[in-house]
Parts: C-alpha cells; sequence; structure tokens
C-alpha cells in the first residue's frame, strides 16, 4: 500500500514537475525549453549536467534563486564598468583642468619675464624711470 502511495506520488510529481501549483502547462514548457537548454548549457553547466543524470527538475525556488544571483552578477558587472568609465572621465577632466592652469601660469611667467626684460633694456638705456620719477 505504501509503494502504491509513492509510485502515484512520484507519477504526480512527473506530471506536475515537481512544481506544485507553479506547475507549467506542457506547451509553456516546450516552447521555453528550448531557449534556455541552449542558454544553461553555456552559462551553468551543474543544472545541464543534473538533466542528463536524470535528476530532478529545477524548482522554482532554486531557479528563482539562481536567476537573483544572475541579475545581481550582472548587476555589478554593469556598477564596475560605470565607475571605471567615470574614474576615466575624471581622470580626464582633472588632467584638462591640470593643463589650462599650466598654460594660463605660463603665459603669466612670460609677460612677467617680458616686463622684466623690457625694464632691464631701459635701465640700460638709461631711460628708466619710476613712478615717483615720472610724476
Amino acid at each position: 500500500n505504501r509503494k502504491k502511495k509513492e509510485k502515484k506520488k512520484a507519477k504526480q510529481q512527473e506530471k506536475t514537475g515537481g512544481e506544485g501549483m507553479w506547475a507549467k502547462a506542457p506547451e509553456e514548457e516546450q516552447g521555453e525549453s528550448k531557449e534556455p537548454a541552449a542558454a544553461s548549457s553555456s552559462k551553468d553547466e551543474a543544472p545541464a549536467a543534473a538533466a542528463k543524470k536524470g535528476a530532478k527538475k529545477e524548482s522554482a525556488i532554486v531557479k528563482a534563486a539562481r536567476e537573483r544571483l544572475e541579475q545581481e552578477q550582472k548587476l555589478a558587472e554593469e556598477k564596475k564598468a560605470f565607475e571605471e568609465a567615470e574614474r576615466k572621465r575624471v581622470e580626464e577632466e582633472q588632467r584638462q583642468i591640470e593643463e589650462e592652469e599650466r598654460k594660463k601660469e605660463e603665459e603669466r611667467q612670460r609677460k612677467r619675464d617680458h616686463k622684466a626684460a623690457k625694464i632691464a633694456k631701459q635701465k640700460a638705456e638709461g631711460t628708466y624711470l619710476t613712478k615717483k620719477q615720472k610724476e
């Protein structure tokens, strides 16, 4: 009697895929099994290996957890890529700002040198007058 119950229970689980009331209809399983089979074989070898051995079908909870982990990994990769791009952008802006400051300082120094050279030339000629002397 116990064996009959276990056999009946196993048959029912086979029929529903072991997912209880969230089981998919056979049409949905066939339609979806084509795409995820190719994707899961390239992404995760564990579910594909389990399916080949005839083990239980992946439960909804396990599938949801796996998908959540995949989503978290994808978000982490996107975040890393964004942070890298942002870091490069900030470095480029900083480099441009430093270059502009350097050019401004060079221009100021050039003007100072030009003025000092002009004063030195006037002093050598004897034509240099200070502000007080000009008054």
